[in-house]
């Protein structure tokens, strides 16, 4: 897919809300980087954006949307141009976690392999 550069999280959201039906953003988490929202009223996310990486995560209280989680990822990475490199819980902060990272991604991995995380680490491009 094409490269695009985007100007902060609105401008994100605005290009994956045309991708997921039912998605609401809580207007005041937005920042210029971070906001948090619902999909279809009741899955709850998270996403962190800067150019060189963006975060998604969902509460594990709303594991039983993974589906939706899954098709906001989808879509996420349909409108940034990149699929997430690895998927994670996040045993800390109680989260299932999607990470994109353009420019070292293998770094990153070594990352939170070395952090010892409770929860696993999914290298996206190894299935």
């Amino acid at each position: 897919m094409k490269d695009r550069n985007f100007n902060g999280i609105i401008e994100i959201m605005k290009n994956v809300s045309e991708e997921i039906d039912e998605i609401s953003l809580n207007v005041s988490s937005l920042t210029l980087n971070r906001c948090t929202g619902k999909i279809r009223e009741s899955m709850k996310f998270d996403i962190t954006w800067a150019p060189e990486f963006l975060i998604a995560k969902m509460p594990l209280e709303c594991l039983y949307f993974i589906l939706e989680y899954l098709d906001f990822v989808n879509a996420v990475a349909k409108v940034v141009g990149y699929q997430p490199f690895c998927q994670y819980m996040d045993g800390r902060d109680s989260f299932l976690v999607s990470e994109w990272n353009k420019q070292k991604p293998a770094k990153r991995f070594t990352e939170l392999e070395g952090e010892k995380r409770k929860g696993f680490i999914r290298d996206l491009k190894k299935i």
